[in-house]
């Protein structure tokens, strides 16, 4: 090609895929989503109060239920969409379905009175702090019982065995209310004398734990903490991707996170609500539903389920 001479029409779109791939960089890193920085304290008590829902014209008003799914909203959204249909139908009272990004937003849609039962993970019911009070309804239980695991996973071609090896390392944790996907390797570091900030070289917040797997299995990042929710659904349903991650450190089994549902609610519709979570997998279509969601069934809430947790959470609060 002589000086001076227009570029030819490869070499124009090669020259304009780099210049959108670098303004999407810098976009990436403008919004700081990847940061070493402290997590921010959420006060859910000087959060500002949601929207009130708008009831129709006639009627009863909606039952609002919030979900922030640890899978991402395009696998979840029609399988809670058709439970909160199933809600509405058994009870005769319409159902709006709120969907959030991240656990936090949830804690702060009920404190706020924006919601009137929530799916908690287990790390939003046990730091929720929000000044509407909240009972656990029912919990899930998964094909062994009431219980997840938190995973830390690196590529499968990485040569990465253990924590130590993420040192100065990307990570990916889902938000700052998720036990598996932020609590529980925050107590990891803690035990070393670690933490986020000094130990990885970079670290975000991907909102889910779909996410971060699916950013380990392309290489984006050298690690992520997901729970064993999330990697089960995607040893089902996409093996491929579960193929091309890799599990260096498993906790033992943690209780999943309960339904919740306002205290203030009247006694009468929290006991029918109940009936309905604990009756739902003798529908055959509902069968089916909780089967997408990974459930099998919503039972009864074990006493003590919750006391490893708790006691991991006191310690990461006691002084280093």
């Amino acid at each position: 090609m002589q000086e001076g001479s227009p570029l030819s029409l490869p070499s124009r779109l090669t020259a304009q895929v780099r210049m959108i791939t670098l303004l999407l960089l810098v976009a990436f890193w403008a919004t700081g989503c990847l940061s070493s920085r402290s997590i921010p304290y959420i006060d859910l008590t000087k959060l500002e109060p949601a929207a009130p829902a708008v009831a129709p014209i006639a009627g009863p008003s909606p039952l609002r239920i919030a979900v922030s799914p640890s899978l991402s909203s395009r696998d979840t959204v029609g399988s809670y969409r058709l439970i909160a249909e199933h809600i509405a139908i058994q009870t005769g009272q319409p159902t709006e379905l709120i969907y959030r990004r991240n656990n936090a937003e949830t804690q702060a849609l009920l404190s706020s009175q924006g919601a009137d039962l929530a799916f908690f993970s287990t790390g939003s019911f046990l730091t929720y702090s929000g000044t509407e009070p909240i009972e656990p309804l029912v919990i899930p239980e998964l094909e062994n019982g009431p219980f997840y695991q938190a995973l830390i996973i690196v590529p499968q071609d990485s040569r990465i065995e253990n924590l130590a090896g993420l040192a100065g390392k990307r990570f990916a944790f889902s938000d700052a209310a998720s036990f598996s996907g932020y609590l529980f390797p925050v107590y990891l570091l803690k035990l070393r004398q670690q933490t986020p900030e000094k130990f990885f070289g970079q670290s975000l917040f991907s909102q889910n734990h779909a996410k971060s797997l699916q950013s380990v299995a392309m290489n984006l990042l050298d690690g992520a903490a997901i729970d064993s929710i999330a990697y089960d659904h995607a040893r089902r349903n996409n093996p491929e991707l579960a193929a091309r991650v890799r599990i260096i450190h498993s906790s033992e089994p943690i209780g999943v996170g309960p339904v919740v549902i306002r205290q203030t609610l009247p006694a009468q519709q929290k006991e029918l609500l109940k009936t309905i979570f604990l009756n739902m997998h003798y529908n055959q279509d509902m069968r089916k539903v909780l089967r997408d969601l990974m459930f099998e069934r919503f039972s009864v809430v074990p006493a003590r389920l919750y006391d490893a947790p708790r006691q991991i959470l006191q310690e990461m609060k006691q002084a280093p």
